[in-house]
């Protein structure tokens, strides 16, 4: 995996890092605990440079984050309600636990933002349930932003300066 990300950024250069900061969201496979250290010694590597590579992967991991939002916003808690009733036995999901997901995310769903963008895996997907609960746009942009720059950014990114 790492030499794609390394081709990837040597190929498009920023638009690589965007992408694949966009794509992490929507692929939690892919890592930015990878990506972004990376991007960082690609920065010492190449003509990369930090300021750009960390506006682009910022860019991109919005871009995602809003994908993921958008798609929730499409989906109603009846449909979800449905597809659980349907599927959820294979991933032991109830009709309760639905409920007790939208009831726990109305209570604190600003702060699950904001603290979920912070841990691996569960940032790509705790855009998904803000679009469902229909958070305003522009705080959830905000707390994205701020729960995933302080520590993607400050303890992955200067991994690749010597």
């Amino acid at each position: 995996m790492e030499e794609w990300i390394i081709w990837m950024m040597e190929q498009f250069g920023y638009l690589g890092v965007y992408a694949l900061m966009a794509i992490e969201n929507l692929f939690p496979p892919i890592p930015s605990e990878v990506i972004l250290p990376l991007s960082g010694f690609m920065s010492v590597r190449t003509d990369l440079t930090v300021t750009a590579v960390v506006i682009y992967a910022t860019s991109g991991s919005l871009t995602g984050s809003l994908l993921l939002y958008g798609i929730g916003m499409s989906i109603s808690k009846h449909k979800l309600e449905e597809w659980v009733d349907r599927y959820g036995k294979y991933l032991r999901l109830t009709k309760k636990d639905v409920n007790k997901t939208f009831q726990w995310f109305e209570n604190y769903g600003y702060w699950a933002v904001f603290f979920c963008r912070m841990l691996p895996l569960v940032r790509s997907f705790i855009s998904f349930p803000g679009g469902m609960a229909r958070f305003s746009l522009i705080p959830f942009l905000f707390l994205t932003f701020s729960g995933q720059f302080d520590l993607e950014y400050s303890s992955n990114l200067h991994w690749g300066r010597s």
